[in-house]
C-alpha cells in the first residue's frame, strides 16, 4: 500500500496479539553446584522472537482523470529481543492510471481546481510517460529500530522507534521519492478488560527536494511544456488512533484513523479509516484483513488488504550444569 506506516501499526498490533508486548523477566534454572554440594541459581538467556509478515493490497482513487490503482505486495521481518526490536521491510509496487505521484505527493489544490474549471483531466495535461504507462517495480526498504516499555498495572504499554527509508524505488517510474527519509514514532496501548485502545504519532523527515516531472498544458494556441521542477518537501507530523476489541480469544475487531500532514505547500492533509479484523489461526500465525476508507480527497477512495504474521519463538536457552572439579 501507499502507507506503509499504517501497515507497520497494523503489523505491531498482531504481534501484540500474537504474544505479550515484550519478553518476561528471564527465568531462574536451579543447576547443581558440584563444589560446593548445593545448588547455584543460573539466569536462563532470554529468546528471541522472530516474525515474518506479508502483506497484499490494493487501493483506487478515483480523482478527475478518472480511476488509478495502486497495488502492493509487501514483505517484512523483524526480531524482538528483551524490549529491543529491529525489523526491515520491502515491497512490490504496481500502478495503473493517469495519475501523478512522487511517493504521497499530489497536484497542488489549484491547479486541481483550475482543472475542474476548465473542464480537463490530469490525463489532458501531463505528458505521455505519465498519462499512459502503467508503473511497477521494487518499492523501498523501510529499517526499524523500537525499544518497548512492557505494560504495568498503572501504565500503559509504551514504545519509541525509528525508521529509516532506502530509496530503493524508481523515481523514474513515480514510485518513490529517490531520496533517504527519516521517521520519529511513539506508540503506545492499554488493555482494559476485552478492549484496547492504541495510540501512535511521529514525524517524517523527508529527503529534499525531489523533481516533479515535466508536464503539458492545452492552451488556445497549442500544448506548451511546463518544464521539470523541484519540490521542497517539509517535515510531516502524522497521527494514528483506535481501538481494539476482543471478541473471542482468537478473534479481534478493530478501527483505526489515520491523519497525514502533506508535506508539500498547497497540498491538503490526509484522512482514512481502516477497519479490521484479527484472527489467530494457531500457535504462530495470525491473519488480519482490513478495509482503507478515504476520508479526504487526498487519501484513496477505497482499498483492501489482507495481513499475514508468522511467528517463531525457540525456547530460552539455560545454562548448562557446571561440572565438579
Amino acid at each position: 500500500m501507499r502507507s506503509p506506516r499504517t501497515g507497520r501499526v497494523l503489523l505491531a498490533l498482531l504481534c501484540a496479539q500474537a504474544t505479550a508486548t515484550a519478553s518476561p523477566p528471564p527465568a531462574a534454572v536451579e543447576t547443581p553446584d558440584a563444589a560446593a554440594g548445593t545448588a547455584a541459581t543460573v539466569a536462563a538467556e532470554p529468546a528471541a522472537r522472530w516474525r515474518l509478515g506479508a502483506n497484499a493490497g490494493f487501493e483506487i482513487d478515483d480523482d478527475i482523470a478518472g480511476a488509478t490503482d495502486f497495488r502492493s505486495y509487501s514483505f517484512g521481518l523483524q526480531v524482538e529481543y528483551g524490549n529491543w526490536l529491529l525489523g526491515a521491510s520491502t515491497s512490490w509496487v504496481e500502478i495503473d492510471g493517469p495519475q501523478i505521484l512522487l511517493g504521497d505527493i499530489r497536484l497542488p489544490d489549484r491547479l486541481r481546481q483550475a482543472l475542474d474549471d476548465a473542464g480537463l483531466t490530469i490525463a489532458d495535461v501531463v505528458d505521455q510517460r505519465s498519462a499512459d504507462k502503467s508503473a511497477s517495480g521494487v518499492g523501498d526498504v523501510l529499517l526499524r529500530l523500537a525499544h518497548a516499555w512492557p505494560e504495568q498495572r498503572a501504565w500503559p504499554f509504551v514504545e519509541l522507534e525509528g525508521t529509516v527509508k532506502l530509496p530503493t524505488a524508481d523515481e523514474n517510474d513515480l514510485l518513490g521519492t529517490g531520496k533517504v527519509d527519516f521517521t520519529l514514532e511513539v506508540e503506545v496501548a492499554k488493555t482494559f478488560g476485552v478492549l484496547t485502545p492504541f495510540a501512535a504519532g511521529g514525524v517524517v523527515f523527508y529527503g529534499s527536494p525531489v523533481t516533479q516531472p515535466a508536464f503539458f498544458v492545452d492552451t488556445a494556441i497549442g500544448p506548451v511544456r511546463i518544464p521539470a521542477s523541484r519540490v521542497d518537501l517539509d517535515p510531516a507530523f502524522y497521527v494514528t488512533a483506535g481501538v481494539d476489541w476482543q471478541v473471542l480469544r482468537a478473534l479481534d475487531i478493530g478501527v483505526m484513523y489515520d491523519w497525514s500532514q502533506s508535506p508539500v505547500a498547497g497540498v491538503a492533509d490526509s484522512h482514512e479509516m481502516l477497519p479490521y479484523a484479527s484472527l489467530q489461526l494457531g500457535p504462530r500465525v495470525r491473519l488480519a484483513p482490513y478495509l482503507v476508507i478515504g476520508l479526504s480527497r487526498e487519501a484513496p477512495d477505497y482499498g483492501f488488504a489482507m495481513q499475514i504474521v508468522f511467528s517463531y519463538e525457540p525456547a530460552s536457552a539455560a545454562t548448562s550444569p557446571r561440572a565438579a572439579d
